[in-house]
C-alpha cells in the first residue's frame, strides 16, 4: 500500500514540473495511470461516486481531486485540478509503477488487512496496449 501511495505522491510532485511535451505512452486522451478509492462503510453520497483521485494521461496532463471545504451540504461538483508534466515525467511515473510491481504477472498480493468495512484502492496502469488493475483493500 505504501508503494501505491508513493506512486500517487510522485505523480503529484511531478505535476509541478510543468511542460507540455507529448508522450507516446498511450496517446493524449488515454489515461496511463489512474487511482480510485471507493467502497467501505460510508454513505454513498460521501464516497464521491466513481471519481478518480489521480489520472495521468499520455500527453502529460495530470488531473487530481483538490481540497474542498467541510461546509454542509458541500460542493455540487468536485474540485478537479489539472497540471502538466513532461514526457519524461510520464515515463518516471510509469517506471515507478513498474518498480511497485504494478506491471508484474501476476500482480502483487498485498494480503488481508484483517479489518472490515474499509474502502478499496484500485490502481489502473495502461501501457503498450495492456491494461493492468491492482486492487488493494483497506
Amino acid at each position: 500500500m505504501r508503494r501505491l501511495l508513493a506512486l500517487a505522491a510522485a505523480a503529484v510532485m511531478l505535476a509541478a514540473c510543468g511542460g507540455t511535451s507529448r508522450s507516446d505512452r498511450g496517446g493524449g486522451h488515454t489515461a496511463v495511470v489512474r487511482v480510485m478509492t471507493k467502497g467501505g462503510f460510508a454513505a454513498e453520497a460521501a464516497q464521491g461516486g466513481d471519481m478518480q483521485q489521480l489520472s495521468v494521461f499520455g500527453d502529460g496532463r495530470v488531473v487530481v481531486v483538490g481540497p474542498t471545504t467541510l461546509e454542509f451540504p458541500g460542493p455540487a461538483l468536485p474540485n478537479l485540478q489539472e497540471f502538466r508534466i513532461t514526457g519524461d515525467g510520464v515515463g518516471q511515473i510509469i517506471e515507478e509503477a513498474r518498480n511497485a510491481g504494478l506491471l508484474d504477472d501476476p500482480p502483487p498480493d498485498y494480503g488481508d488487512a484483517g479489518i472490515t468495512d474499509q474502502p478499496t484502492t484500485t490502481v489502473t496502469v495502461r501501457l503498450d496496449g495492456r491494461t493492468r488493475r491492482v486492487k488493494v483493500y483497506a
